[in-house]
């Protein structure tokens, strides 16, 4: 019975780790683009 109710409660946790995981590799993502684009538009005018 315990092992039933602890069951959804772990495949509920995996399943929040993994959009977590998801979410938080899309941010970097995003942060890593917003990087990229104002290294190359400060370089820009250099050029």
């Amino acid at each position: 019975m315990i092992g039933l109710l602890a069951s959804p409660q772990c495949y509920s946790n995996y399943a929040d780790y993994l959009s977590s995981s998801m979410l938080a590799m899309r941010m970097n993502m995003n942060f890593g683009l917003f990087l990229w684009l104002s290294y190359v538009t400060r370089l820009r005018p250099a050029a």
